[in-house]
């Protein structure tokens, strides 16, 4: 018979499945468009609804995939601090030619544009996928033989291999050194809430939108 942990995790890989194909249905990322932000939210309501729907039947609660109350400064400040480190993931690999860092941006910085990417991706992009990879897929895997490597495993190539229809559609530099990047992003962040005490799903969506505020919207809008 089917256990919940092997319902939990084929919930999810469907709820992957809807995100690549909500991905595939917008046509150009970060318009900056009242209707592409409608569109986003319906979208995010469509990927985040079987990982709700399945956490309410087996009535599991934010607290038990990894939100905290207790130590709310400590949580924002390792967000914080780990969303701007995270950026070393992609510099250090520009220098020697695995990714293709536009630099001269940095001599023309429109903050308003990185705000509003940081304010779309802490709205929808971080907080859904945090939710689903980090939150309740990786719990779902770890189960209660506190499986950690497996989980760790599989939600991050499950996360880096998302971003690859984004990369096709839109026609951007993200490559494959990309995608393997993202997968050492996503293994970062699940170590994160393992191994730092006031680490959690909070830490992570914080530092998941810094990441995609300066990637996106300095590096990687050209």
């Amino acid at each position: 018979m089917t256990n919940n942990t092997t319902i939990k995790g084929i919930i999810t890989a469907i709820a992957v499945t809807l995100y690549i194909c909500a991905v595939w249905s917008i046509p150009v990322p970060f318009v900056g468009t009242m209707s592409f932000v409608y569109g986003t939210f319906l979208v995010y309501i469509v990927l985040i609804a079987p990982t709700a729907i399945l956490m309410l039947r087996n009535k599991e609660t934010l607290a038990d995939i990894g939100f905290k109350k207790q130590g709310i400064a400590w949580q924002v400040l390792i967000g914080v601090v780990f969303g701007f480190a995270s950026i070393l993931l992609f510099i250090i690999p520009s220098f020697i030619g695995l990714v293709d860092l536009d630099y001269s941006a940095l001599q023309n910085i429109d903050f308003g544009w990185v705000l509003q990417v940081f304010v779309h991706a802490l709205l929808f992009v971080a907080l859904v996928e945090e939710i689903i990879f980090r939150g309740h897929l990786y719990n779902a895997i770890k189960g209660k033989g506190n499986k950690i490597w497996p989980a760790t495993l599989v939600t991050s190539v499950l996360f880096g291999l998302i971003h690859l229809p984004a990369s096709i559609l839109h026609n951007t530099n993200i490559d494959i050194a990309y995608i393997i990047l993202a997968m050492i992003f996503g293994a970062a962040c699940c170590l994160m809430k393992e191994k730092i005490k006031h680490c959690s799903m909070l830490s992570l969506i914080i530092a998941h939108a810094i990441h995609n505020g300066i990637m996106y919207g300095i590096f990687f809008t050209g």
